[in-house]
């Protein structure tokens, strides 16, 4: 899963390998953000990532990381 704007990313995640790409995908745009400063994801796109993730993780508890980013 790319996402470099929040037009990009308008539907919910569907699979396990959608969410893990997702978690990925945040960690990384997080990562650098606070260190170079220069995210592949603007705020709102990382801000609706996030809110994905967050939906999944409602949807699939039982799926979901044992530690997940946004708990």
């Amino acid at each position: 899963m790319t996402i470099t704007t929040a037009a990009s990313a308008v539907r919910a995640l569907a699979t396990r390998d959608e969410y893990a790409d997702a978690i990925g995908a945040a960690i990384r745009a997080a990562a650098v953000h606070y260190g170079s400063g220069d995210s592949p994801l603007d705020d709102a796109s990382f801000d609706l990532l996030l809110s994905l993730v967050r939906a999944y993780e409602e949807r699939y508890p039982q799926r979901a990381g044992s530690v997940p980013p946004t708990g």
